[in-house]
């Protein structure tokens, strides 16, 4: 289980965005924001495919240009008969197809390559789309670390303080219990008649 799933998480306002999901939204004319064509990284991702014709001989070991012969008993007699390759159909070869994809980059053509355009470039040039920090909702689920660092710090000061007290407590007890078991009687000291009259 993650650690911060134990941590409740608060639901602010998008500061890209100022809670609008959509961008420019609300933002100020000279604001800075992430390109919504390239999703603020200043390239764009274009995958090309390439397909590779391979030519290789034919895999069963009996083709023989195409051709597998075979050694048949007819009438008692051995006759060599000629069939087709099943595997290369007769051409004596194998082509295979193989696609080569690879991602090209390309420079983004509305923020030319520089990830951000202002709020007022975005409204001139009718360009609008999903916040990229908050997908579009206008909040952003976060935990905020200052109450982590709170409750880790007020149980730091508690329990040191709960611990000391009930030793002394228990000390305390142990003390009580020991002055009424332990306590003796002490023997009386008769007195001498001539010190009655001194």
């Amino acid at each position: 289980m993650n650690k911060s799933s134990f941590f409740p998480k608060i639901a602010s306002r998008c500061e890209t965005c100022h809670g609008a999901g959509v961008l420019p939204g609300r933002c100020r004319e000279d604001e800075l924001l992430p390109c919504p064509t390239c999703k603020g990284k200043g390239v764009i991702d274009h995958k090309k495919s390439k397909k590779h014709v391979e030519e290789r001989p034919c895999d069963n070991p009996n083709c023989k240009g195409g051709v597998v012969q075979r050694v048949e008993i007819v009438d008692g007699r051995e006759v060599l008969s000629e069939k087709t390759c099943p595997v290369c159909d007769g051409y004596g070869v194998i082509y295979r197809e193989t696609i080569e994809t690879t991602i090209e980059h390309e420079k983004c053509p509305d923020c030319e390559g520089r990830a951000v355009l202002t709020a007022g470039e975005m409204r001139r040039r009718k360009l609008e789309g999903f916040c990229p920090e908050c997908h579009g909702t206008g909040f952003k689920l976060e935990e905020k670390p200052a109450k982590r660092i709170t409750l880790f710090s007020v149980c730091a000061v508690v329990y040191p303080v709960v611990t000391i007290v009930g030793m002394a407590f228990s000390f305390m007890l142990k003390g009580v219990k020991a002055a009424l078991f332990s306590k003796k009687k002490t023997p009386a000291v008769p007195l001498d008649d001539e010190s009655l009259y001194d």
